[in-house]
């Protein structure tokens, strides 16, 4: 069975698509109408063993020992085993079932269930769990819960003894998704999901060493990317950090670029049937003709799918993992994906003009037209 088949019928036994959607799904086709109202509704005041047998048990087992029935390219959780990436909490595993896991088959839960039966869901798992006691040294741990945070302080590689970046700054957002920037040229590093940070000093402004929770799930360009902002001509342009601050339900970063270009970045949780992905979103304000975005930086190990997508996607490959790409903007942006690798999208002549450009990111076991178009219909696409 292929990767996609498998999806498609854990999407199927949860509900989410009907079994014609399915099947057409499976064989590379668009469904004919995605339908909220087509998932399988848990019974009144289903109890959370009720819940796990109608949401889980078909991938996890019955007992929760991993040994579903449904053949998955990932193996399932052993929930018996314990040992979980994103903590074994109640609020990480609350976070970890209404997100998903991007990459993985594991498909996000925040629509199907209300929050109180994750709840109830959660309270069986526990008790399928080995018992474990928390460390003291979550006193040290920064967790957010019902806005984002902001935690600033040096980056470093492993046990390394030297900050890789002694400026940086993570912003963690409450569904367990977290953003590691440096700042002193700015640019995004990586993108984690899981536990948000650890930090000795929460007192200081900054310099202590910060200790990312969550798990590594999308690394731009290894961890040490360009600048993200280059000349039409290739140029690249630095940037300098004017600040961050929390509005609402984001994390907004200033920064000038040389030359003039004021830019407002920030990120966007983007849960979906496929694991969750994230939103980049720019508003660009250009003091010049000559300005291109280098999403992605050339790399000789990747390159883009020839094949037929919806419109606004761009899939790129690297050595056996997919990322889709979502792209939109405000003004006749063009999208330039290079033979080399390298993804630019060049803004049109102009002064004083603001741009916004949001580039949606999913990594995805299969990345066909048909997937692209089931996330296209959550995501209003």
């Amino acid at each position: 069975m292929t990767r996609l088949a498998s999806i498609v019928l854990a999407l199927a036994a949860l509900g989410v698509v009907g079994c014609e959607d399915a099947e057409r799904l499976t064989a590379g086709q668009p469904p004919l109408k995605i339908d909220a109202s087509k998932r399988k509704p848990a019974p009144t005041a289903a109890s959370g063993a009720d819940l796990y047998a109608l949401h889980c048990a078909r991938c996890h087992g019955v007992e929760g020992d991993g040994k579903g029935t449904e053949k998955l390219a990932t193996p399932a959780r052993d929930f018996k085993a314990g040992g979980f990436a994103f903590g074994n909490t109640r609020d990480a595993l609350f976070k970890t079932i209404g997100r998903g896991i991007a990459g993985k088959e594991m498909p996000a839960f925040r629509d199907v269930m209300t929050d109180a039966e994750r709840w109830r869901l959660i309270d069986h798992l526990l008790t399928l769990m080995p018992k474990q006691t928390e460390s003291d040294a979550r006193a040290r741990v920064l967790e957010p819960t019902d806005r984002p945070l902001i935690a600033r302080g040096a980056l470093y590689d492993g046990g390394n003894e030297t900050a890789r970046f002694p400026r940086g700054l993570l912003i963690g957002y409450p569904i367990g998704m977290s953003f590691e920037y440096r700042v002193d040229d700015p640019r995004l590093l990586k993108v984690r999901e899981g536990g948000f940070v650890d930090r000795a000093d929460w007192d200081g402004r900054g310099g202590a060493r910060l200790e990312p929770l969550g798990r590594e799930v999308y690394a731009i360009a290894d961890g040490d990317p360009p600048r993200l902002f280059i000349t039409a001509a290739g140029a690249a342009l630095p940037g300098h950090y004017e600040g961050v601050r929390t509005e609402k339900d984001r994390a907004v970063l200033s920064y000038r670029l040389e030359g003039g270009t004021g830019v407002k970045e920030w990120n966007e949780v983007v849960p979906t049937r496929f694991g969750s992905g994230f939103r980049r979103c720019f508003e660009v304000t250009a003091e010049g003709k000559d300005l291109a975005l280098e999403l992605e930086a050339a790399d000789p190990k990747a390159r883009f799918l020839a094949e037929e997508l919806p419109a606004g996607w761009i899939v790129r490959t690297r050595e056996g993992r997919t990322l889709a790409l979502k792209i939109a903007a405000t003004a006749a942006i063009r999208t330039v994906p290079g033979e080399d690798g390298s993804l630019r999208l060049v803004f049109p002549p102009s002064r004083g003009a603001t741009t916004r450009v949001t580039v949606s990111c999913f990594a995805l076991e299969s990345a066909t037209k048909a997937v692209l178009d089931v996330i296209d219909e959550q995501i209003g696409g």
